[in-house]
């Protein structure tokens, strides 16, 4: 009678522990997959900081840029696809709009919003988009120098530098 009891007791604590390690093994699973969101979230929002670089780098060197077909025309939209270092797999992409709605007085702005895509375009991981302001106005027109006719004008410090950046987050 002593040795059925003692074995029925192995079989239940043997059960209890199996049941605790398959809870934590399932725990497991749910960190793994949180820190690839993460990772992934990341890599995202360094290609949407990728995209805000290439089109301040296209500004700035291409006066062209963006190329207008239309007066009425307020945002231009390109993407373009970013490969891994072996030059063959696509790593991710970067969607940037630009707006020129804010171009003109009294604002002197351009807005951009760049969206990185990290993953396949069909199927991507994550999604993370910035938002940016840029001041493009070379002068300031301030007070006056003694005559009401011509207001003072100064260099603008902030000419063509981000005034105003916001992460907007997964999108």
């Amino acid at each position: 009678m002593r040795r059925g009891f003692v074995l029925v007791l192995c079989l239940l604590l043997v059960a209890i522990i199996a049941v605790m390690a398959m809870a934590v093994t399932g725990k497991r699973a749910l960190q793994y997959r949180g820190a690839e969101r993460q990772q992934a979230g990341a890599a995202a929002l360094q290609l949407a900081m990728a995209g805000l670089a290439d089109v301040r780098a296209k500004l700035d060197r291409d006066i062209f840029f963006p190329p207008v077909s239309d007066t009425q025309q307020l945002e231009f939209c390109y993407t373009e696809q970013v490969m891994d270092l072996d030059g063959v797999t696509p790593w991710g992409s970067f969607e940037v709009t630009l707006e020129r709605s804010h171009e003109d007085k009294p604002y002197y702005l351009y807005r951009i919003i760049s969206v990185g895509v990290y993953g396949p375009s069909e199927r991507p991981l994550a999604r993370r988009a910035v938002l940016a302001e840029i001041d493009i106005a070379p002068d300031l027109v301030g007070g006056k120098r003694g005559d009401d006719k011509n207001p003072a004008t100064y260099s603008n410090p902030d000419y063509w530098n981000l005034v105003n950046f916001k992460d907007l987050g997964n999108y």
